[in-house]
């Protein structure tokens, strides 16, 4: 089969169109990932999962991380409450979502 100059245009265009959204997508990808750790966005995909289904959601930790993890959290999650252990009343019942941990060998 021979390929005049509409058929080779034609074939360069179906490729470039189908790289551009590669192209667009890993800048943005790559942007995306430089801005924010994987550790801010696993707590705001539990979050925005839990909220989407209705529910109120906080933020657990061990009381001597609670503070640190406050100023982490709270330019990403201002609304969401982050407590220890420790100042949960025995009578509040909490439904566990789920489970955020970063493997301390991934975390460079």
């Amino acid at each position: 089969m021979k390929m005049n100059r509409k058929h080779v245009f034609a074939l360069s265009l179906v490729g470039a169109l189908f790289a551009l959204p590669f192209i667009l997508f890993s800048m943005a990808g790559g942007f995306l990932a430089d801005r924010f750790s994987k550790r801010s966005v696993a707590i705001g995909t539990k979050v925005r999962t839990a909220e989407d289904s209705g529910l109120e959601p906080a933020v657990v930790c061990a009381p001597g991380l609670r503070p640190a993890l406050r100023g982490f959290l709270v330019r990403l999650l201002p609304h969401v409450p982050v407590l220890s252990y420790d100042e949960l009343a025995d009578h509040v019942t909490i439904d566990d979502l789920g489970m955020v941990s970063i493997d301390a060998s991934a975390a460079i």
